[in-house]
């Protein structure tokens, strides 16, 4: 049965009181302010089999301004990570550094990100989503501050390394939420929301930060992302609730080996990790090597290779607000076959050019781009699979997801850009890899689920 919330009475007044506190004996039950669209949503009561869609029959939709403070929390270390990349140069030579620990601007920021999102992913299931956010948002706002003021950098690499770390707070408890306020493709419209949003980042936040450099020095850049963490830690405070739902999860090594064997035990959640992982290498690569294959094999010009990438940086997100389309009529499962599918067909582009049945940029790019719009279809559903069975230790599951998510696309951009031999093949060889992989990993799925 599903739990209802009751409208809360006018005289209640706006204070947040707890409607049911999540805990032994009402594990579905979570704070709702009192008043708050969100009273009305149903809370998860089951763990669900591929497919379900009637959780959210009926259910009123997530209040517009919990979406955009999720969104904003999703976006917090893609803008983190974007902003400072037209910066990069200028903080080396203003701070001492050499052309090596200018890119370690952004590199230290990931570092301390992949490993942030195992703390704060625990910390969410431990503590709650709400104490995780408004710790990590502090924490992200004080060093940014300190990067700021930054004096050499001895000093300020460290300091980015801390910022990956607290920054690790935003997508992980945010997809955590979404797997708290609902499932099926209630969650995964959410999620592709979400995802939409995260698309934008790597096309507008150099722009904007470009645009700042011309009239303020670098500085500016880390106020801002201060500023960025503030405007979230009271958004947070007004349209976000606890949405935990049982006791607390431990925290440690043995709590992390024990949530992480039993996230892998499950078949939906290893296939929805896969189809997130897999294909997200490919896109990474794409992120990485596509102004070198553009440049160097297609003679694009720098000025205009801005506009040439935004083609698919916008499809990523097209792809995912398409999804958000179909789960209205369809589940997860067809979602994903149709996500698999257009990375097939992009594979089947990709194997004519490959193999020099087509060339020139615009055969090569719009099949890049139709890869890039197939992950935008696929990652929303294959996130919400991969969360859909573990509500306890979604936090940790999220984490797991994010964490292998950016260690595999990592090694893989990095490998592509090591065999680059002057054509677009090695990036060509790598995309063909991740579609045919997610599509095999898609065709098991289905074979397994089949009566």
């Amino acid at each position: 049965m599903m739990t209802w919330f009751a409208r809360p009475s006018r005289s209640s007044g706006p204070m947040c009181r707890p409607l049911r506190q999540a805990g032994p004996g009402n594990e579905q039950g979570s704070f709702r302010p009192a008043g708050h669209a969100g009273a009305f949503l149903p809370a998860p009561d089951r763990e669900r089999g591929r497919g379900v869609r009637g959780e959210e029959e009926g259910a009123r939709p997530v209040p517009f301004a919990t979406r955009a403070t999720l969104g904003g929390l999703v976006a917090l270390s893609a803008v983190a990570t974007d902003i400072a990349l037209p910066a990069q140069p200028v903080i080396a030579a203003d701070l001492g550094g050499t052309a090596t620990e200018a890119q370690w601007v952004v590199s230290s920021y990931l570092a301390g990100f992949a490993a942030g999102q195992i703390l704060w992913g625990m910390a969410s299931d431990h503590w709650g989503r709400i104490p995780a956010i408004r710790a990590g948002l502090v924490a992200f706002a004080a060093i940014s501050a300190g990067l700021a003021l930054a004096p050499s950098m001895a000093v300020f690499l460290p300091l980015r390394l801390i910022q990956g770390l607290a920054g690790g707070v935003g997508p992980v408890v945010a997809r955590a939420i979404v797997r708290d306020l609902s499932g099926g493709a209630a969650g995964g419209r959410l999620m592709a929301g979400l995802t939409a949003l995260l698309g934008l980042g790597p096309l507008l936040a150099p722009l904007v930060a470009s645009a700042i450099l011309l009239v303020l020095p670098w500085q500016a850049l880390f106020w801002l992302s201060m500023g960025y963490a503030l405007v979230l830690l009271a958004a947070a405070r007004h349209s976000l609730w606890e949405t935990r739902r049982g006791p607390g999860q431990g925290l440690g090594l043995g709590a992390l080996v024990r949530g992480g064997s039993r996230f892998l035990a499950i078949p939906a959640c290893r296939t929805g990790l896969l189809l997130v992982a897999l294909p997200f290498a490919g896109y990474l690569t794409v992120i990485a090597a596509s102004s070198t294959v553009l440049e160097a094999v297609y003679d694009v010009p720098p000025t205009l290779f801005g506009v040439v990438f935004a083609t698919a940086a916008i499809g990523f997100s097209g792809g995912s607000l398409i999804a958000r389309r179909l789960l209205r009529h369809r589940d997860l499962e067809q979602v994903l076959s149709a996500g698999a599918g257009l990375l097939a067909l992009s594979g089947l582009g990709l194997a004519a050019v490959l193999a020099g049945l087509l060339e020139g940029l615009v055969p090569f790019w719009g099949f890049v781009s139709l890869f890039i719009f197939g992950v935008g279809v696929l990652l929303p559903s294959a996130t919400m699979l991969a969360l859909e069975h573990v509500p306890e230790i979604a936090g940790l599951a999220a984490a797991l997801i994010g964490t292998v998510q950016l260690a595999g696309g990592a090694l893989v951009s990095a490998l592509a850009a090591a065999a680059f031999d002057g054509t677009p093949r090695a990036m060509i060889i790598v995309l063909l890899t991740s579609a045919a992989t997610a599509i095999l990993v898609r065709l098991v799925s289905l074979v397994r689920s089949s009566p």
